[in-house]
């Protein structure tokens, strides 16, 4: 695991925590902007912070008619639920990011094992194959020097001719 990959992956995890904190304090978006998806960290701070001054006016406004008390434990809820979801989605995103046979990039799940670039091609050849692009899988099987890419590639011409 290279350098860069690591402090990526320390910065997501931390982003994490913080869209979480921050987000139940109305500030949706930090763990976004310090994770460094900025775009969509500016989006979701100033959404958020409009959709729940909206809300919580509206909900006070209501409770003047008595209605306004029913929607206290829907806010409640959505303040705290969005921050949560937003913060698996940064998950989803950093997960994303790592490369194939790089670092677990989140606490709990299970350790990968670490490919080799020829394994990750085979596995990449594989995927063609299985989804019906065998000329693809078989362009890629014939760049790798693998015995066991060689065997698959064998395999394959012999029931795809």
């Amino acid at each position: 695991m290279n350098m860069q990959t690591n402090d990526q992956l320390n910065r997501i995890n931390t982003g994490v925590v913080l869209e979480v904190l921050a987000g139940l304090f109305g500030f949706l978006g930090i763990g976004y902007l310090y994770a460094g998806f900025t775009n969509e960290g500016i989006k979701r701070l100033i959404l958020y912070f409009i959709g729940l001054t909206v809300g919580w006016i509206v909900t006070g406004l209501l409770i003047l008619v008595l209605v306004g008390v029913c929607l206290i434990p829907v806010m409640l809820g959505l303040q705290v639920g969005i921050p949560i979801w937003s913060a698996m989605s940064l998950k989803k995103e950093g997960e994303r990011l790592i490369p194939v046979g790089g670092p677990v990039p989140m606490y709990g799940y299970p350790q990968l094992p670490v490919m080799s670039e020829d394994e990750a091609l085979i596995e990449r050849a594989r995927r063609l194959y299985e989804s019906g692009d065998k000329e693809a899988a078989i362009a890629i099987l014939r760049t790798i020097n693998h015995p066991r890419a060689q065997e698959i590639l064998a395999r394959i011409q012999g029931t795809f001719s």
